[in-house]
């Protein structure tokens, strides 16, 4: 009887296999065209382990994405083989900080210390930070008052479809553009 691989293992070893693609680039600008978006309004979440296969296929891919204007976000930053060096390899936009860090910072101080250390790394390397996990008002305050650019988590909202989200933006845009005006 044949052995089924873990979902999960193989959904990574496709998105390795994408980036090595070097037709990947011109693929998602086709994409994003037929939708009319532009590329500066999607963000490609990598994962590091994802990006550090096959090095230098994956980061030659990686730079063209940026190069025509996709904006890029390491996933799970901390949680993985993390390193100053890969942070200066992949062209990115955007660090995305783990929720093993965000969610129930307030409440451990070793906790707090990493958040507010990966944000700050974030600032300082110009990249946008961005919290993931954030479940509770407590969560969501923290990270505002470390500077965190953007964040997400049930707090923020649980998902939905496409046509829930339109709905939901509009809401959540007229509701913080009130906020402030107060």
């Amino acid at each position: 009887m044949a052995r089924s691989r873990p979902r999960g293992r193989g959904i990574l070893e496709r998105l390795a296999r994408s980036l090595l693609d070097k037709d990947l680039p011109d693929r998602f600008i086709r994409i994003v065209g037929k939708v009319q978006f532009v590329p500066e309004d999607l963000t490609i979440e990598v994962t590091e382990t994802t990006a550090m296969t096959n090095l230098g296929r994956s980061l030659e891919t990686l730079a063209r994405l940026r190069m025509k204007g996709f904006r890029l976000s390491l996933d799970d930053y901390g949680t993985g083989f993390s390193s100053m060096q890969q942070l200066m390899r992949v062209p990115l936009n955007e660090l995305k900080i783990d929720r093993e860090f965000v969610t129930g910072a307030t409440d451990d101080p070793l906790l707090e210390i990493l958040l507010d250390t990966g944000i700050n790394l974030a600032r300082r390397l110009k990249l946008r930070s961005f919290a993931e996990g954030v479940e509770s008002q407590r969560d969501w305050d923290n990270v505002a008052r470390l500077g965190c650019d953007v964040a997400q988590g049930y707090y923020v909202a649980k998902p939905m479809t496409g046509d829930a989200f339109l709905t939901w933006h509009r809401d959540w845009k007229a509701k913080t553009h009130l906020e402030n005006k107060a």
